[in-house]
């Protein structure tokens, strides 16, 4: 490795938010709202209105018209489809069923329980999380139940098994709800094309580059790892002709439509503390959802290793939050020697708004402490960086 080679190569990480971008309905909420619609639509075709599965019960008081909806908060919704919405409890649940099934009640609209612990919880704070967060909140939920306070597990008899059978449950509707979804997911962005292309450490502020500096100062290869589900980055390089020498994609997380590169959908902080404790605990069921094991399915991880090892890069974040559940992928790019530059292409809200610190602080997570000297150097300013474009639909 020459670390005093001139800068040629670009790694793009690509995330969630590249999907948002093109208004694809990929938000945590819109995958809830779905899953939900399709338990709720099963209770009105129960003549009772009632419909019970491993984690939901719901009891329809009324006809009801439910249909699909996305981008709106899940709660937004359901009072908007329901003449009103009254939660099913520990302490309630066998009494409405009684008055239902007695038609003793003049109450209007839906009563909705949710069996699971963590599902509940995911729920409750439906508004508060985006899809890396139900990673971190599914590690959190499992630091609990492995270290418990012994006096509140006997009062609460949830296990890590209950909570790694609900993760299982919510990665296999996750894969169904985008493979149904994939098939819609065709639109295509000139601008957002554009930035693959971009010269090596452009300026996009005062874009003080010539347009024949674009052809000389191209990248010489381009690593792009995407960390969607989605054939969202595949469209482009299908309809732009991108050249496998110049263009490598590695879904790192998985394809839906290939078998041989599985869907890995979990944590992947191994230097969190609390990390070796569950490894020092000896039963694989604590690491059920662990990312590293299932790098090691496909060449995919080590495909990224290689060029991140060959040649000094600079990063593209498109979309991607860079959040703790990826924290040691991250990190093994970031402090890389051969890193040399880091842009945020942040997301520019309507309100004017933006999410470049967010992620900067993100970023900043990723760095060790004796390396955070480096992050200063490496992430590229605000003022020469841009927000990600948004297709208008």
């Amino acid at each position: 490795m020459d670390n005093k080679a001139p800068l040629k190569n670009r790694l793009v990480i690509v995330g969630n938010g590249f999907d948002l971008a093109h208004q694809f309905p990929t938000k945590y909420s819109d995958f809830f709202v779905n899953l939900l619609f399709y338990k709720f639509m099963s209770a009105n075709r129960h003549h009772e209105g009632y419909f019970e599965d491993e984690y939901f019960i719901i009891l329809r008081l009324h006809e009801n018209d439910f249909e699909p909806a996305v981008n709106i908060p899940l709660s937004d919704y359901l009072r908007h489809k329901c003449d009103a919405l009254y939660a099913i409890t520990n302490d309630n649940l066998i009494q409405v069923k009684k008055e239902i099934r007695a038609e003793r009640t003049n109450l209007n609209g839906i009563y909705f329980y949710v069996k699971d612990e963590f599902l509940s919880e995911l729920l409750n704070k439906l508004k508060e999380h985006a899809w890396v967060d139900i990673e971190c909140a599914y590690y959190s939920k499992l630091i609990e139940l492995s270290f418990p306070d012994p006096l509140l597990r006997l009062m609460k008899p949830y296990n890590v098994k209950d909570l790694n059978n609900c993760f299982e449950m919510l990665k296999n509707e996750l894969v169904k709800y985008l493979k149904a979804e994939n098939k819609n997911m065709r639109i295509m962005s000139e601008k957002i094309s554009q930035i693959f292309d971009y010269p090596i450490n452009y300026d996009f502020n005062h874009k003080n580059r010539r347009r024949e500096d674009f052809e000389k100062d191209k990248p010489k290869e381009s690593l792009i790892l995407n960390f969607n589900y989605t054939e969202t980055i595949s469209n482009y390089q299908h309809k732009y002709y991108w050249e496998d020498d110049e263009f490598q994609i590695v879904n790192i997380h998985g394809d839906l439509q290939n078998k041989e590169n599985p869907i890995i959908f979990g944590y992947g902080d191994e230097m969190d503390n609390s990390y070796k404790k569950l490894e020092l605990k000896m039963e694989d069921e604590y690491l059920r959802f662990m990312k590293n094991k299932d790098y090691a399915l496909t060449t995919n991880y080590s495909k990224l290793i290689s060029f991140v090892e060959q040649q000094p890069f600079e990063v593209y974040i498109l979309g991607h939050s860079c959040g703790i559940s990826d924290r040691v992928m991250l990190n093994t790019i970031f402090e890389n020697e051969n890193c040399k530059h880091i842009f945020i292409f942040y997301h520019q809200r309507k309100d004017g708004t933006d999410n470049f610190i967010e992620v900067y602080h993100n970023i900043s997570r990723q760095f060790s402490l004796s390396k955070r000297a480096e992050l200063r150097k490496k992430v590229k300013a605000k003022s020469v960086s841009m927000p990600l474009p948004q297709v208008v639909i």
